[in-house]
C-alpha cells in the first residue's frame, strides 16, 4: 500500500490525513472486507471427499447385481439337475441325486446309497456341494434355492430314463432382494427351464 508523504500508519490513511480530503487517499487496488467469490482447489478437493465417501457408503445398497446374481444361480443350478440327470443315466443302479438344504443355504450331488455324502466334482475331485456366499461361491451372498414343490425328502431324484423319481413336477425357488426365479423340472421328460416367478 502507498502512503502518502508523512502518513506512515493505516489508521491515518482510512480516517483521512492532515490537510488531505479521505476521498483524494491513495490506498492502492480496489480492496475490500468481504471472502473471495471464486472456489479454492481445497473446496473443490473437500467436496470430491465427501461425495466420494458417500458413494462408497451407499452403492453396495442399491445392489444393482442382484437380478443377475438370480439368473446365474438358476442357470448353475440348472446344469447341475441336468449334470445329475446324466450321471444317472449313465449308472441307473446307483442314482445321483440332488439334495437341497432345509433353510435354503445351498445344495450338493449326491449318490441315493449315501444322500448326506456329496460325490467329488468332476475335474477337481472336490465335493460337489453349493454353499451360497461362502467357498468357491461368494458371489451368491444373499441368494436362497427353495424346493418349493415335487422332490422326495429335500431332493430331486430321476430314474433310469431320465425321467423324475417319484412322478411329480418339481419346483425349486431361487430367491434374493431383487425377487425371485423358478427352476422347473418336468416329471414325464425331465427337461429342466427357468422362468421368472
Amino acid at each position: 500500500m502507498i502512503f502518502p508523504r508523512g502518513v506512515n500508519d493505516r489508521s491515518d490513511v482510512r480516517s483521512g490525513a492532515p490537510g488531505l480530503p479521505a476521498a483524494t487517499l491513495p490506498i492502492g487496488p480496489a480492496r475490500s472486507l468481504r471472502a473471495p467469490l471464486g472456489i479454492t482447489l481445497v473446496d473443490v478437493l473437500l467436496t470430491a471427499v465427501i461425495l466420494s465417501i458417500l458413494a462408497v457408503i451407499s452403492l453396495p445398497a442399491l445392489r444393482f447385481d442382484d437380478p443377475v446374481r438370480l439368473i446365474s444361480a438358476s442357470t448353475m443350478i440348472t446344469a447341475d439337475l441336468e449334470y445329475a440327470q446324466s450321471a444317472t443315466l449313465a449308472s441307473p443302479a446307483n442314482p445321483v441325486i440332488v439334495k437341497f438344504d432345509s433353510d435354503g443355504a445351498g445344495y450338493w450331488l449326491a449318490l441315493k446309497s449315501a444322500p448326506d455324502t456329496p460325490i467329488p466334482r468332476p475335474g477337481s475331485g472336490d465335493p460337489f456341494e453349493v454353499e451360497f456366499g461362502s467357498g468357491a461361491f461368494p458371489y451368491f451372498q444373499g441368494l436362497k434355492a427353495v424346493l418349493d414343490s415335487g422332490g422326495k425328502d429335500g431332493a430331486v431324484e430321476f430314474d433310469a430314463f431320465g425321467r423324475l423319481q417319484p412322478s411329480l413336477d418339481v419346483r425349486i425357488l431361487v430367491i434374493n432382494g431383487s425377487g425371485d426365479v423358478a427352476v422347473n423340472v418336468k416329471a414325464s421328460t425331465g427337461s429342466v427351464s427357468v422362468s421368472e416367478d
